[in-house]
């Protein structure tokens, strides 16, 4: 079963249905129980997540690209998704929170990250 949906979820990453593909990496986030497997499903959603949230972002649906930044932040942590994702992750909020007038929790974001990133490119950002 497991199997099958891990096929979907290839399946529509590929053919570019991200809202499909970021439902099924979730599914197996939630399901599985193998630490390794459940933590590769964490990281494809976020991936995913990621790349639906910034396809809104472009076409200015920035309330929907807000939540699904928000749920990637919320949904995983540094260790699973890796620190250079996960602050690229808050970038990309920041910025929508930018285009949505919301300068100063945008600004609070982006001194977060160059507070905790040990990257010399992420503190000249």
């Amino acid at each position: 079963d497991d199997e099958c949906v891990w096929a979907l979820a290839n399946a529509y990453e590929k053919q570019g249905k991200l809202t499909l593909a970021v439902d099924r990496y979730g599914i197996l986030k939630d399901r599985l129980v193998d630490p390794r497997e459940r933590m590769r499903a964490k990281r494809c959603w976020a991936e995913q997540s990621f790349a639906l949230a910034c396809r809104l972002d472009q076409v200015r649906r920035y309330e929907d690209a807000e939540r699904l930044f928000l749920s990637v932040l919320d949904g995983t942590d540094k260790v699973n998704i890796g620190e250079d994702f996960y602050e690229e992750v808050q970038l990309n909020l920041a910025m929508t929170l930018q285009n949505m007038m919301r300068g100063d929790e945008a600004s609070a974001i982006l001194v977060e990250v160059r507070s905790t990133t040990y990257s010399k490119k992420r503190r000249s950002q």
